[in-house]
């Protein structure tokens, strides 16, 4: 009676902290625009999700295998990785930056405690929605009233400029790391079947080509290309759609290499000149098991801007195996959605986890918690949803 009555406050209070975590995933960027000294609002929120769900988990004593084997295969890769980094004399500090953003991985029990059936996963996905929708039209607003001069340019840069969170695009644009987000977003409104939903999906994607950020645009329509290359029946619809994507994403490429908006020559030179020092620091093997933690390389000191570039350095093949792992995982799970005809919530989360992959060949999203936190939603969601029978009220009625 007594473990009863405490599991019960415990799981009330997780959902009013689900909410608040869903929120400063969606919209809080890196994590750094709400600091507090050394502390950051994330920070907070993932100490309170493991001192929470840790007793929720003793009391209950109820997880699936996989989430046990992952909790405990990634708990085995820090170790080890920790432990070369050491022998490699690298400080600790070094070293705890490395892993700071990686213990992310922990709230996996914290999601799996919330997401325990379909209208869960309904509910994870309108506040994802609402929430690129909102981050959409502040951005539209912003970037017009910045482009016709209502404000001037400078007024906005020192409002913004105080968080490194922001990028600026010469004086036309800028880039939040939030924006990630747009793009998940518009993978959702997209997937529906209803007019407003398909003009909304219009407004969000408006917003990411006015960010003028390459990897988001061309990461994007790479997704839908692998969608119809290798999880569809190859159709004349499919080809089109495939030719279809292949000539946008040619123009778009184009476009931005003959546009000028923000200075893509240097950030393009130090991704080259990133990959060269890490080919030459490469031996036979440091190739499978990498250089541990901390150990970054002349042009990065700790982190890189491509996120399985800096796998591959700290932690060799063997690293990489891992998030390879996990994506069979979350394939897996899809397959079972689709045999359960569960696929209106499933395709959407699909293409959301090859978007994290994708991405993260040209920008540091899969080893962080902004990428990290979409690919342990739609494993679990698609875990839930390839375990239960065919609810119509998902495949029937989009959802806002």
């Amino acid at each position: 009676m007594y473990k009863s009555t405490i599991n019960i406050v415990l799981n009330k209070i997780n959902r009013f902290l689900f909410i608040a975590v869903l929120l400063e995933l969606f919209m809080g960027g890196g994590g750094r625009i709400t600091e507090f000294g050394f502390l950051t609002l994330r920070m907070i929120l993932f100490f309170l999700m493991i001192a929470i769900n840790i007793p929720v988990f003793l009391i209950s004593k109820k997880i699936n295998k996989y989430v046990i084997e992952l909790m405990m295969i990634f708990t085995l890769y820090l170790i080890f990785y920790c432990t070369i980094g050491f022998f490699n004399n690298i400080s600790f500090a070094k070293i705890f930056e490395d892993i700071k953003p990686l213990t992310y991985f922990y709230s996996m029990l914290f999601f799996y405690n919330n997401i325990n059936e379909w209208s869960d996963i309904k509910y994870i996905i309108k506040i994802l929605k609402i929430s690129s929708l909102i981050m959409a039209v502040v951005y539209i607003f912003i970037y017009f009233i910045m482009n016709l001069g209502i404000v001037d340019f400078s007024t906005i840069y020192s409002a913004l400029s105080i968080s490194d969170e922001f990028y600026f695009r010469g004086e036309h644009a800028f880039f939040y790391k939030g924006f990630f987000y747009l793009c998940i977003g518009f993978i959702f409104f997209v997937s529906e079947n209803n007019v407003s939903s398909k003009y909304l999906s219009i407004l969000i994607f408006i917003a990411i080509i006015l960010t003028f950020t390459r990897g988001f645009i061309l990461s994007l329509i790479v997704s839908y290309i692998i969608l119809e290359l290798f999880f569809k029946k190859v159709s004349v619809k499919t080809l089109f759609i495939l030719v279809f994507n292949i000539f946008i994403l040619v123009m778009i490429f184009s476009f931005f290499t003959t546009q000028e908006i923000g200075d893509k020559t240097v950030s393009d030179n130090i991704r080259l000149t990133t990959i060269r020092q890490v080919y030459e620091t490469t031996g036979f093997v440091s190739s499978f098991i990498g250089h541990g933690f901390g150990q970054g390389v002349a042009i990065r000191k700790i982190h890189m801007e491509i996120s399985f570039l800096e796998i591959f350095h700290k932690q060799g093949l063997f690293g990489l195996f891992l998030w390879l792992y996990i994506f069979v995982l979350i394939v897996k799970f899809y397959n079972q959605t689709v045999k359960n005809k569960n696929n209106y919530y499933a395709k959407p989360l699909l293409i959301s986890s090859i978007f994290v992959y994708v991405v993260s060949f040209t920008n540091p999203f899969i080893n962080n918690p902004i990428g990290m936190s979409m690919l342990i939603i739609s494993m679990i969601g698609l875990n839930i949803l390839g375990n239960e029978r065919k609810n119509h009220d998902i495949c029937l009625h989009p959802y806002l």
